[in-house]
């Protein structure tokens, strides 16, 4: 699950200030430092992006909470994860896309109180479906 979480690395423009591929807010120690000391703070130094993340989640169902006008984390780059995810060939990211929740709720950097119900509602249900040893 997710919540405001992630947009691809080309998106990311250091919070709207238009500097598109600028990682800067992602090296924090709390964060991601290497970023900045491996990578330069740029998108196209990266070795990885999003849709890499979700194909580890794969083949486990994803809740993504993605405002419209997030002022962090462009819902245009997560549309691009959301279409990448589900056109995977592979069965198990199939099914995972199938399961999978994406929500575009027309707010800012938040997390609403009905998407909340809605997520706990989706862990509830993955945890009753899954096998024991999960």
């Amino acid at each position: 699950m997710t919540s405001c979480g992630f947009t691809r690395w080309r998106w990311n423009d250091n919070e709207r200030r238009g500097q598109p591929g600028d990682l800067h807010d992602w090296t924090s120690p709390k964060y991601m430092p290497r970023i900045a000391s491996d990578f330069g703070s740029r998108a196209e130094n990266m070795p990885f992006d999003w849709p890499d993340v979700l194909a580890l989640i794969a083949p486990r169902p994803v809740f993504v909470n993605a405002p419209v006008d997030d002022e962090c984390f462009r819902v245009e780059g997560v549309r691009e994860c959301q279409t990448e995810w589900e056109s995977w060939p592979t069965s198990a990211a199939a099914a995972a896309a199938v399961e999978s929740q994406w929500h575009y709720p027309k707010c800012g950097h938040d997390f609403p109180p009905e998407l909340r119900e809605l997520a706990w509602q989706f862990v509830s249900d993955v945890l009753s479906a899954a096998p024991p040893n999960l």
